[in-house]
């Protein structure tokens, strides 16, 4: 889950929802896709989403935390490598799961507000991360994975592009992830930021979404691997959010995408030679 830039009281509501509907306790970790508050406030976070996910039974269910840009906002910023960066103080790495191997990617934004001054160091930052991707990629603890996914704020395709965020990531992963035979073969991006719930489609230039949508500036005409990204607050709309739960088996994974009170967004399953099956579909625009 992603984007829950609530008022206190209702992002506690609202992620006690989540973890209820994505029947989290079943879960084997839980993924945060970023903007887990409006700024990076300690206390906040350690009260409320941290707190309630403790007494939910996730002392014994691993968390894995992605960067999203209101991670930079507020009087903690600085606090968020010492609680959710990797051992090598990295926030952005390749972990294995099983035979599944999963790339945290960090979507680190160079937005010129003031409240971000002093964390506007994005262009050296994402120089060291395109390093560490050009030898992670390469390794056989991606390559050797029998299923590959991204998780990130961020996400290359199926959105407005008028974010400098989506343009930086397609500068670090195009050149591994995109085009028709890429060289390195990805299954699912989970992405968030737009707080509209969208699925892009591969090899398509169109994209299922909640609502109509008038422009996407990239599509997936030049991408094999299909991006999912959480709802989150709209004007008029507050309570928008949505949990994706992702089941695997051996010939395909599913993913289910639900709404804070247990609705089916959809619900899709992708099988290893390459069919998908929409059980549970929005309309393409």
């Amino acid at each position: 889950m992603a984007d829950l830039q609530f008022p206190i009281e209702k992002q506690n509501r609202i992620f006690r929802q989540l973890l209820k509907a994505g029947d989290f306790s079943s879960c084997d970790f839980i993924v945060f896709g970023g903007d887990l508050n409006s700024s990076f406030v300690k206390q906040d976070m350690l009260n409320g989403l941290f707190t309630i996910l403790s007494n939910s039974g996730g002392n014994s269910i691993p968390a894995v935390v992605a960067r999203g840009n209101h991670e930079l906002t507020g009087p903690h910023p600085e606090l968020f490598n010492e609680f959710f960066a990797n051992p090598e103080n990295q926030t952005y790495w390749i972990f294995r799961y099983g035979k599944a191997a999963f790339l945290n990617f960090d979507s680190f934004s160079m937005y010129p507000q003031r409240e971000r001054a002093g964390f506007e160091i994005g262009r050296e930052f994402m120089a060291e991360q395109a390093d560490y991707l050009k030898q992670a990629l390469a390794s056989s603890k991606w390559n050797g994975a029998a299923r590959r996914f991204v998780i990130s704020h961020s996400a290359p395709y199926s959105r407005d592009d008028t974010q400098e965020m989506c343009e930086m990531t397609r500068k670090l992963t195009d050149p591994y992830f995109a085009g028709k035979n890429p060289r390195s073969q990805l299954d699912l991006w989970l992405g968030a930021h737009t707080h509209r719930y969208t699925r892009g489609i591969p090899g398509k230039a169109e994209i299922t979404a909640q609502e109509p949508h008038k422009s996407v500036t990239f599509t997936g005409e030049n991408y094999t691997f299909p991006v999912v990204t959480n709802a989150g607050p709209e004007t008029g709309k507050s309570d928008k959010s949505s949990v994706f739960r992702v089941d695997v088996q051996p010939d395909r994974f599913t993913v289910n995408a639900l709404s804070p009170n247990g609705e089916c967004i959809e619900k899709i399953v992708y099988f290893n030679d390459g069919r998908v099956q929409e059980i549970t579909a929005l309309p393409r625009y």
